[in-house]
């Protein structure tokens, strides 16, 4: 059995894993988290105008916005994102950055 000490300094070693995890994650992003963020909510608001399984308001989203359409159309899509409704569901979820 692990006295408090041991327990202590495995989940300081924890979370300290998660963290660098986090800005490794954040490191990678296209944009700041906040943008990421700001579309995924954005494309939320706007999938009930609508749905036809393609990515019409991410890349509207991100045109208007002036952010990089490849590289975040190809991060979007490593994290689960092939379609707006898949943006919304996947894509924070499955990114460190997000948790």
């Amino acid at each position: 059995m692990l006295d408090n000490a041991e327990r202590q300094r495995r989940k300081l070693v924890l979370s300290e894993l998660k963290a660098a995890e986090r800005a490794k994650a954040e490191a990678m992003l296209p944009a700041s988290r906040q943008q990421l963020k700001a579309l995924i909510d954005w494309v939320d608001g706007h999938l009930e105008d609508g749905y036809d399984h393609s990515l019409r308001y991410t890349v509207e989203y991100i045109r208007t916005n002036d952010l990089d359409e490849p590289g975040t159309l190809e991060w979007l899509r490593k994290h689960g994102g092939y379609c707006d409704c898949e943006v919304v569901m996947n894509v924070e979820d499955s990114c460190p950055a997000f948790k």
